[in-house]
């Protein structure tokens, strides 16, 4: 693999910043933070999220959200995604 030229780096940088930026975020808030996609699955859990949820990091990314709601409310979850997949408004 060829290494990138320094055009492709330069364009890079303005990524690479939020991403720093993201990672310090998310490691060093006493916050929880989840990062989840639209199927529910999870891809980003903040240092506060395994503080005050007590999963690790690695014990939760890729696991459904649902693996943190109580069974009576599993189906909001999946109300609220479809709500914003058809781009309509959510309420309580």
């Amino acid at each position: 693999m060829k290494e990138p030229s320094e055009t492709e780096q330069m364009a890079h940088e303005p990524l690479r910043a939020i991403v720093d930026h993201y990672n310090a975020i998310m490691n060093s808030t006493n916050e929880a933070i989840i990062r989840k996609s639209m199927d529910g699955v999870i891809t980003g859990w903040s240092r506060g999220a395994e503080s005050i949820f007590g999963y690790m990091r690695n014990e939760m990314i890729g696991q459904t959200i649902q693996r943190l709601l109580p069974d009576d409310r599993l189906d909001d979850e999946s109300r609220v995604f479809a709500r914003i997949k058809q781009d309509a408004p959510v309420k309580r």
